[in-house]
């Protein structure tokens, strides 16, 4: 049965015990480390209990915690397996493992998250925005435009090889590469500028919702500057599914959009609101608000930003709690 199309407009709680809190657990950082992350970073916590930081501060180098404290570096700089020419992002995976990988590169490599250590490396069909395992086996769902098919999700196996791609784009690459998220065996797939689709395996469309909120219908009908989009603080920044909720994180402006000045601080400028939508109707049950750069890390895993008296940048990791 298809699923209605649906116009998601920012409304009151529907839904009271969906709505999220954070509480942080781990402040990352400490006058010993090598430094701290700049204006962003991408952070990830393994099952065993390693965090990984990456920052434009750290080059392609990636810092790991442990209780809370700096115990290595995971790469090497360089363009081979298991090395990085700039930040990585990171996302978890099966058997144990995690993959980390650049948005401008379509090279994934794979650690295993026990010990750290190199695994493998498999490409992908372009440069991704986002990876998370696939339920149905050891394989991946990559959200990334492809450059041949134009393709915007793609199912990969276990040894790396395309099992099927889907969802067409016509538009620019950069803007509409989604994030991705699974909900059982079925695939979700949401832009930046928040156009989220529900897609069976074979690709075909089972549902639809757009999130006309906080000028993200603004932001998708911007046109580039010298062919680029950067610069541009607001939009959904990753998705995550719990139980039968999909939850989009969204980074916004709060200020009145002006070039900002140059020695801002970023949560002077920018807030987290969190939309809580019901599976597999794509219903508004929730907004929450925060007033840091809160990420999730997957299950009740979150992270966000701060910056310290002396003028550092840290990370803090937490957990995510209904209240």
């Amino acid at each position: 049965m298809l699923i209605p199309s649906l116009l998601t407009m920012l409304a009151t709680q529907a839904c009271p015990p969906c709505a999220l809190s954070f509480t942080p657990t781990d402040t990352l950082g400490a006058l010993s480390d090598p430094g701290s992350v700049g204006m962003l970073a991408e952070a990830h916590r393994t099952p065993s209990g390693f965090a990984l930081v990456s920052s434009s501060s750290f080059g392609p180098m990636v810092m790991v915690y442990q209780n809370g404290a700096y115990a290595r570096e995971l790469s090497r700089e360089g363009g081979g397996p298991g090395e990085f020419t700039r930040p990585p992002q990171f996302s978890l995976g099966a058997n144990p493992s995690f993959v980390a990988f650049s948005p401008r590169d379509p090279l994934v490599h794979v650690f295993d998250s026990e010990t750290l250590s190199f695994k493998d490396a498999f490409r992908v069909p372009g440069p991704p925005r986002s990876i998370v395992p696939d339920p149905t086996g050891e394989g991946w769902v990559v959200g990334g435009v492809s450059g041949e098919t134009r393709r915007s999700v793609h199912l990969i196996g276990a040894d790396g090889q395309v099992l099927n791609s889907f969802g067409s784009e016509d538009r620019d690459a950069i803007r509409f590469a989604p994030f991705v998220s699974t909900w059982g065996s079925y695939v979700l797939a949401t832009t930046r500028f928040g156009e989220i689709t529900l897609f069976d395996r074979d690709g075909q469309t089972l549902g639809t919702a757009t999130l006309d909120t906080l000028d993200l219908a603004v932001h998708r009908d911007r046109q580039p500057v010298n062919g680029s989009y950067r610069g541009d603080l607001s939009g959904v920044v990753d998705i995550l599914v719990q139980g039968d909720l999909l939850r989009v994180f969204i980074h916004h402006r709060i200020d009145d959009g002006g070039a900002p000045p140059p020695d801002f601080e970023i949560e002077d400028l920018v807030d987290t609101t969190v939309i809580t939508l019901s599976l597999p109707g794509l219903e508004q049950l929730s907004v929450d608000r925060f007033d840091s750069l809160l990420r999730p890390l997957g299950g009740d895993w979150a992270f966000d930003l701060i910056t310290t008296e002396l003028g550092d940048r840290q990370v803090r990791l937490g957990r995510l709690s209904t209240r």
